[in-house]
């Protein structure tokens, strides 16, 4: 964090617990959730976590969520299934998107990415994680 700041004075970075932000209600207009769930293991810190995120999210404010759908090999993770991530959400308005290759497919196409990651990553059962555009339900 230190580094951050060094590198870049004029933003403002903080450190916090995600269950406890401490923010304004309605502060942000966009906010960025990149594999965070798939990283919370226990289900009520997730839904402190996402309840936090709608609280300081304006009312036409968007969140770009992105995490893993499938399973990984890493044990310390957990993939999220859409249900689940509703679940999160329940009255805002999701639109869900499979994107990324698999990353071990990925890696082992190397020297060919640019021919065969446009290609692969068009079939839908070769991707492993989910955008989704979270954003309030139109009254």
């Amino acid at each position: 964090l230190e580094d951050a700041k060094t590198l870049y004075p004029n933003v403002e970075f903080c450190y916090m617990d995600a269950q406890n932000l401490t923010f304004k209600d309605n502060f942000f207009d966009i906010i960025t959730v990149f594999t965070l769930f798939s990283s919370v293991i226990d289900i009520s810190i997730k839904q402190n976590i996402a309840n936090q995120i709608k609280r300081v999210l304006n009312e036409t404010g968007i969140i770009f969520y992105y995490d893993l759908k499938i399973p990984s090999s890493n044990k310390n993770v957990l993939s999220l299934r859409k249900r689940e991530i509703r679940s999160l959400f329940p009255d805002m308005k999701l639109e869900f998107k499979s994107i990324t290759l698999i990353p071990p497919i990925s890696r082992l196409i190397g020297d060919y990415s640019k021919l065969l990651y446009p290609l692969l990553s068009s079939v839908f059962f070769l991707r492993s994680h989910y955008l989704v555009l979270i954003s309030h339900r139109k009254a």
